[in-house]
Order: structure tokens, then C-alpha cells, then sequence
């Protein structure tokens, strides 16, 4: 399944990392805030290479990698008070995964869920704020999107919440 995030951009000296505020959707009984390093490529350098400007390294805070050591992503949109908000959701899919206790259907596996940016290309701090609407979305998207092989996304994924 192709990634929305494309190509990782190539290591260069005059990149920045940084770390982005995300939510995660673990064995534990609720979600939890993590910190994803997220790699920042100089304007100059982005239009050679054709990289996003903040590429999210989210496979260094998946569990159980070695059952399953790629990640699956897809984009949402939440709709809220006449607003659209979008998401990068990023999880796994495998049947020898434990089941995620942090959402209320049936899952294997974890979810990481990080705020797209408005006016930057890539991925952005997450406010308190969204943790509620992302939580709501999410439990949706879980009764939506059915894990089963091949692992497919639904078109379009929008919630009104």
C-alpha cells in the first residue's frame, strides 16, 4: 500500500530535527501524548528532491516491530464547528498483534495519530485541544476501516464530529 508521507528525504547536514507532539494508541487503557522526531528539510533543498518539509519518523515509537516493522498511513479529515481539521493517521495491521485497548473496537495494534499543517507541508504539534476530537475520530475510524488482508483505506475518510 503506498504511503502518503513518500520518499524519507535524504540526511543532509543542513536539515533540522525536531521533536512533534503526537497521539498514541497503545496496549494501554488510554491514549497518550508522544514526542515523534520529525525531520525538517531546508526550502532550497525540498524543491530539489521533492520532499515534504516535515517528514514524521513515527516507526521509532511503534511496539512490536518485529512482528510488523512497516506502517500503514492514510489521511482524515474531522469536521468540527464548521471547521475541517486533517489528520495523518499511521498504524499497524497484523494478526499476530495484540489488540489496542486504547480504542473502543476491535484493533491490532497501535495508531499514532499527528495534526497536518495548514501552511507547512508535513506534520505539526498537536494542541490539547484536539486530543478530544482526535479520540472521537478515531474510535470512528476504527469501525470504518476493517483490518483484514489486503489492508485497504476507505476513498475518503471524513468525520463530522
Amino acid at each position: 500500500m503506498p504511503s502518503i508521507r513518500g520518499l524519507p528525504p535524504p540526511p543532509s547536514r543542513s536539515d533540522k530535527v525536531i521533536y512533534t507532539r503526537a497521539r498514541f494508541y497503545g496496549q494501554r487503557n488510554r491514549p497518550l501524548w508522544k514526542l515523534v522526531q520529525t525531520q525538517i528539510t531546508s526550502r532550497r533543498r525540498r524543491a530539489a528532491i521533492h520532499a515534504c518539509r516535515r517528514y514524521p519518523w513515527v516507526e521509532g515509537i511503534f511496539e512490536h516491530r518485529n512482528t510488523q516493522p512497516f506502517v500503514h498511513d492514510t489521511s482524515i479529515t474531522v469536521r468540527h464547528n464548521g471547521r475541517e481539521h486533517i489528520f495523518f493517521v499511521f498504524c499497524q495491521n497484523h494478526c499476530r498483534l495484540p489488540f489496542n485497548n486504547a480504542v473502543v473496537g476491535p484493533w491490532r495494534g497501535n495508531i499514532v495519530v499527528m495534526k497536518a499543517g495548514s501552511d507547512v507541508s508535513g506534520v505539526v504539534d498537536m494542541r490539547s485541544q484536539d486530543a478530544e476530537l482526535v479520540d472521537q475520530a478515531i474510535n470512528e475510524f476504527v469501525f470504518r476501516v476493517k483490518q483484514k488482508s489486503p489492508f485497504r483505506f476507505p476513498k475518503k475518510l471524513v468525520f463530522n464530529i
